[in-house]
């Protein structure tokens, strides 16, 4: 598949799995038509990836000892770190640290951000929900449970397991891929 087709399959992923929590929170009077979550996804073709995210669940590569975050959090607390209103570590104490902007399920058509990476062997991708990157707050940790780590699935388990040790607040999900 080119690029193109990648990056259409990944854009329709989104939308079908958008129309699933919209008409949910649509259909069920408990929630009172708000229901939203998170996302972050990536699709592989050999060596291209397509990373796609809505909300703060967030993607990161590892190469070469450089642990890098390659989406950007759809909150209010990142737009006021960006706009340099706070500091990044005030991101985890603000009083308004959970408000999202870009969800799914917040409306009928939602907009990905979509990012495009040509992964070397070796490279690491974590995709994350925020109950791991807000729990383990130190990306030197992340970086070297990722490296630590024998195979990906390890690599899971140990993550989970240190935000948990770190507090473990809010749901921890966590996907490991190693291009080969």
């Amino acid at each position: 598949l080119e690029e193109p087709i990648l990056e259409e399959v990944t854009f329709k992923a989104i939308q079908k799995a958008n129309y699933v929590v919209y008409n949910y929170a649509r259909h069920k009077p408990q929630s009172a038509g708000n229901a939203g979550t998170t996302v972050t996804m990536a699709v592989l073709r050999g060596s291209q990836a397509i990373i796609a995210n809505i909300g703060d669940s967030r993607t990161y590569l590892l190469r070469k000892h450089e642990l890098r975050l390659i989406t950007r959090d759809h909150s209010l607390v990142a737009t006021l770190v960006s706009e340099g209103h706070i500091l990044p570590n005030e991101i985890y104490t603000h009083p308004q640290r959970n408000v999202i902007y870009r969800y799914l399920g917040q409306k009928d058509e939602v907009q990905p951000d979509l990012y495009r990476y040509f992964l070397q062997p070796g490279d690491k991708l974590l995709l994350c929900s925020d109950g791991l990157w807000e729990m383990i707050r130190s990306e030197e940790e992340i970086m070297e449970i990722l490296e630590k780590a024998a195979e990906p699935r390890q690599a899971c388990r140990d993550l989970v397991e240190a935000a948990k040790r770190h507090g473990g607040e809010d749901n921890i999900s966590a996907i490991v891929v190693k291009a080969i």
